[in-house]
């Protein structure tokens, strides 16, 4: 199935927009599986029906993994700073981007809000591309120029280090050029892009680079260039599994097919981007691929299947809220309609996408939609209004500076004017698209404007030019649609899946080789496991036996030990008691004789007031004599000591956890502890009743108790 796109101008005018109103430079964000294989191999051996069902169900587990992964990168991004957060940020743009332009943005605005204020210079340069990426994704390309060239006068002062930074500001560069109509000088920025790549050894640049070198050999009309870019950027997606990448540049090449007149081999690509596409739900790319499928069955004049998917793109875009995007799907219906010979339904489609186009700012596709209106009203047969919308557009274009769409302006104004026949003013025009077509260095507006050329000369009747134009033209023809052009590119197709055929085949002799040394080792390692088996069953008895014993061993020592144990308890239980009958007898004793004591000093001090001062020292002395004895015959260290000797160290235990209580205190402790009234413990320390009951309280407020009894409950138990 060929045809020759020339042929028919709605084609050109139309196929090319197909181009201008997806957006080519989204990142591709890589999610590597392992299937890549499995689909390119069904290209080339399987009817298109079961390469279908193959590739859906290769997929279909991926969104899963795809959310997921979505989920923990956005995690990592809420709890990252400075540079790291920086970088998830890009990560999330271009997933984000995938799914709804807007989402994007909201999330760049946020960050920019919350963070950008604390950035340095450096910083600011990267968040200043990621802005500008989104405003290329947006076709604002005058505001993301200004943006990379910010970025790049602060990057470029340290190129060594931010040698990544400095590739992404020289592809977008590249890719804005090529927007811009500014192919030569795309080249040159693509080309500084890809030496970056290379020196970095970075495979993921080169897919990227060669995909800007594909769609700017494309607009240049240099088909074989581009596909042989678009080949090479299709091996890296290849070779790193990025399923999203082969999508992408499968759909390029389908372009550059489809522009041939190859709608087989064009459809043959589109159906595996849009099977990806899909599979990954990925809806901000969906609708480029039922646009360009829509070009294609219109290009072949199957109206019916190019509505409908242009529908699909449509209801995509409108549940997106996306009106910029919905215009150009109009755009393409009206086209379509046009191409199908319903000229009014064709200006009813355009003119709503006139009304959301005309207050819009910025690069929204409004020139193309007004040179669509006078298309459609030239087809209508009403030239004024034609005229007027035509040069609407090369006004607006010109504002623009939109070249690519400025010389297709002056196609139309000489094919119009010369209808009208004013070969003068069409003349006009005429040079002017084959200047600027020699400028833009664009082969297809070289080979329309000497068409022109032709026509208007052979209307004024200069045969010598208008012949002179018209072998420029079939000449361009000749080399953009020639045999061996068509053998070229096909050459460069069957090159790249030979070279998928041979790699898979010295995968295969791999794998047959790997197989041959696993079942070798398999049968070394069958070997290895019995004896290991045979060693293990004979060391699991041994050790049964050998445990059996142990236990029994284990055991008799246990019972002996708890024997010898419950003996020593019982004995050390017998001291104790043995113990605290002393005590409570020496304490008993103890507290007599103190009372005694101080019985025979009040006795003493009665007869002190009788005596005269005579006898008096020599009673004191006799008294104090008895006194002293007493209180050595039971000394209260000795008592200290046999208290303690039953409590076991009762009195150092209860000093280390209250360093500070004095030695008076400490009695008191001691006394409470044994449970000794306040009668006997003034006994037992020799001082007044009062004395105790006050000092007691003193003490349990000290040690932080509300009363005496809590403080001896404690006491007990130190």
């Amino acid at each position: 199935m060929k045809i020759n796109s020339l042929s028919n101008p709605i084609r050109y005018e139309f196929g090319l927009m197909a181009l201008n109103s997806s957006y080519l430079l989204d990142s591709i964000s890589p999610h590597k599986v392992s299937y890549i294989k499995v689909y390119l191999k069904s290209i080339q051996h399987m009817k298109y029906g079961v390469f279908a069902f193959l590739v859906g169900l290769t997929y279909a587990s991926e969104l899963s993994a795809q959310e997921n992964d979505t989920d923990f990168i956005e995690s990592e991004y809420r709890m990252a700073k400075g540079d790291r957060k920086i970088e998830k940020l890009e990560s999330l743009l271009t997933i984000y981007s995938n799914i709804s332009f807007d989402k994007a943005d909201s999330l760049y605005a946020a960050y920019s809000n919350q963070n950008l204020i604390e950035l340095n210079e450096f910083q600011k340069a990267k968040v200043s591309l990621l802005e500008a990426k989104l405003k290329y994704n947006r076709r604002a390309y005058s505001s993301a120029r200004e943006l990379v060239h910010s970025s790049e006068t602060v990057l470029i002062r340290d190129s060594k280090k931010f040698m990544n930074e400095l590739f992404k500001v020289y592809e977008l560069h590249g890719l804005i050029k090529t927007r811009t109509g500014k192919y030569d000088s795309a080249d040159y920025y693509l080309y500084k892009a890809l030496q970056i790549a290379d020196n970095l050894d970075n495979d993921e640049y080169r897919r990227d680079i060669n995909n800007g070198l594909g769609i700017n050999y494309w607009f240049k009309s240099d088909f074989r260039k581009a596909n042989e870019a678009y080949f090479e950027s299709l091996r890296y997606s290849e070779s790193l599994a990025d399923t999203i990448a082969v999508a992408y540049t499968n759909r390029n090449i389908g372009l550059v097919y489809d522009r041939l007149g190859e709608y087989s081999t064009a459809l043959q690509h589109y159906q595996i981007t849009l099977e990806i596409y899909e599979s990954r739900n990925l809806t901000n790319r969906l609708h480029r691929i039922y646009n360009s499928m829509g070009v294609l069955y219109r290009n072949i004049g199957d109206f019916e299947a190019a509505l409908e998917n242009y529908y699909k793109s449509y209801e995509i875009r409108e549940e997106l809220k996306d009106s910029i995007q919905m215009s150009r799907v109009l755009q393409n219906i009206g086209g379509t309609y046009l191409a199908k010979g319903d000229h009014g339904l064709a200006l009813e489609v355009l003119l709503q996408a006139y009304e959301i186009q005309k207050d819009k700012e910025g690069n929204n596709g409004f020139q193309v939609t007004l040179a669509n209106l006078g298309l459609a009203y030239e087809r209508l047969f009403k030239p004024i209004e034609a005229k007027r919308f035509y040069l609407e557009g090369l006004k607006e274009a010109e504002r623009l500076g939109d070249k690519r769409e400025i010389v297709r302006g002056y196609h139309r104004m000489a094919h119009i004017l010369l209808t009208q026949a004013k070969t003068d003013q069409a003349l006009e025009y005429g040079l002017k698209a084959l200047s600027l077509a020699k400028e833009l260095n664009v082969r297809e507006a070289l080979s329309i404007a000497n068409h022109n050329l032709s026509r208007i000369y052979r209307a004024k009747q200069n045969y010598e030019l208008a012949l002179e134009h018209f072998e420029a033209h079939s000449e361009i023809q000749n080399e953009l649609f020639n045999e061996s052009s068509q053998v070229e590119l096909n050459e460069l197709r069957a090159k790249y899946e030979y070279d998928i055929q041979k790699r898979e085949l010295a995968d295969n002799e791999q794998e047959i080789k790997n197989l041959g040394n696993q079942n070798a080792l398999l049968e070394t390692r069958q070997v290895i496991l019995l004896v290991v088996f045979i060693i293990l069953f004979f060391s699991i008895i041994l050790f049964l036996f050998f445990n059996r014993n142990r236990v029994k061993r284990v055991k008799l020592e246990r019972d002996l030990s708890k024997e010898r144990a419950e003996n020593t308890e019982k004995h050390l239980a017998h001291e104790i008691e043995i113990k605290e009958i002393k005590f409570k007898a020496y304490t008993e004793q103890l507290i007599q004789n103190k009372e005694m004591i101080a019985g025979f000093e009040e006795k003493v001090k009665k007869y002190e007031e009788r005596l005269n001062k005579v006898n008096e020292t020599e009673l004191s002395g006799s008294a104090l004599l008895v006194v002293g004895r007493s209180g050595r015959s039971l000394s209260w260290d000795e008592f200290r000591l046999r208290f303690d000797e039953v409590h076991q160290g009762y009195t150092q235990r209860l000093v280390a956890r209250h360093p500070d209580l004095t030695s008076n205190e400490l009695d008191v402790s001691i006394l409470l502890k044994i449970n000794l009234s306040y009668k006997d413990i003034s006994s037992v320390l020799g001082v007044s009743y009062q004395g105790v009951k006050k000092s007691i309280p003193r003490l349990y407020k000290k040690l932080g108790f509300e009363n005496v009894d809590l403080l001896r409950s404690y006491l007990m138990n130190v």
